[in-house]
């Protein structure tokens, strides 16, 4: 071999070596960035869950609320609504399907059961409300009487020893209703039912008070109450009856002025049929009914419901445990605040 080739050889191999070492270099590197790569990743995949954890952290912490300084509490007047009790009237389990029974002495469990937890609400929201009176109106029906020929036959008292035990609930309720609020105000507007009435024959209108023993317990009770400088009473005759809250104007109505034929609207219809017709007469901001022993919160009124609960009448127009009502009047924007039932079985 001429020493020219032997120079081309080893020309050859150096440049084979050289690309071979560049070749390597290059591999290295090569691993070197997929290690990078994977130690860079390994650190972001550890500062996510850093992340993660920090924000769950954080979302754990409860959320600091600034304590609210202390105010006067809002002007508030509660209205409760009594009726529709029907105290002597008896029903029997099998009359409702075995959903309701009613007596003389279940009447009063249930009375007791309403005045204490009447004065419980008011005395609740008196914690954070300003409320200088009361208002419990009586609108009728606590005594079934003998209107129809079947409660003269199921009724378990006659209606003048009915009309005496109904005196004495109406008595030990208001009283203890004030008692147990300390309220020096009560007002107690007066309502007769269309149960209460002796005469036979069509209830009388214009003289519908004078044939009525509700309204002769009503005078009873306020004459009762007289020396009690709590107590205001409206125990006028008429049939309707509106009080003054302020600016605040409520009406008080038994609730039998009107008639219901089982429409699919329930008695909303008729009743602000005879909303429309009352107010031609006198503006009311709120009116009060009952009779119809069901609850119901209309915009400008409320029904009451009943004391004796569903019975084979009250039936007919569907099942409603027995409850009474406590409303509520914000007397700074002379508006209806809240509606609340008392439950009583």
């Amino acid at each position: 071999m001429s020493v020219k080739d032997e120079l081309a050889e080893a020309k050859g191999d150096q440049e084979r070596a050289r690309a071979i070492g560049d070749l390597a270099r290059q591999q290295r590197t090569a691993r070197e960035l997929r290690a990078l790569i994977r130690s860079q990743a390994e650190e972001i995949d550890d500062l996510d869950r850093k992340l993660a954890i920090k924000l769950n952290a954080d979302a754990r912490r409860p959320i600091k609320i600034a304590r609210a300084k202390k105010q006067a509490g809002q002007p508030m007047t509660p209205i409760c609504l009594w009726s529709d009790w029907h105290v002597e009237e008896p029903v029997r389990l099998e009359q409702t399907a075995g959903r309701n029974e009613f007596s003389p002495d279940i009447a009063k469990v249930r009375f007791e059961r309403l005045i204490n937890t009447t004065a419980k609400m008011i005395r609740r929201e008196m914690r954070f409300a300003s409320v200088g009176e009361i208002v419990i109106a009586t609108m009728g029906d606590f005594m079934s009487g003998n209107i129809h020929p079947d409660l003269a036959e199921t009724g378990m008292t006659p209606p003048i020893e009915t009309a005496g035990i109904v005196h004495a609930l109406l008595l030990d309720g208001l009283k203890f209703v004030a008692d147990e609020t300390k309220i020096e105000r009560v007002l107690v507007p007066t309502c007769y039912g269309n149960h209460g009435r002796i005469n036979q024959g069509r209830p009388r209108i214009s003289t519908g008070s004078k044939h009525n023993l509700e309204q002769w317990v009503y005078q009873l009770v306020a004459r009762d109450l007289a020396d009690d400088s709590r107590f205001r009473f409206d125990v006028g005759d008429t049939a309707f009856k509106y009080l003054e809250l302020g600016d605040f104007r409520v009406r008080f109505h038994h609730g039998d002025a009107f008639g219901y034929g089982g429409g699919v609207g329930g008695i909303s219809v008729p009743y602000y049929r005879a909303m429309a017709r009352w107010e031609q007469e006198t503006h009311a901001d709120l009116t009060c009914i009952g009779h119809w022993h069901q609850q119901r919160d209309f915009q400008n009124g409320v029904v009451n419901g009943s004391l004796i609960g569903t019975s084979e009448y009250s039936r007919l127009h569907g099942f409603e445990h027995p409850q009474q009502m406590v409303l509520w009047i914000d007397r700074a924007r002379d508006r209806k605040a809240a509606v609340h039932p008392v439950f009583l079985d």
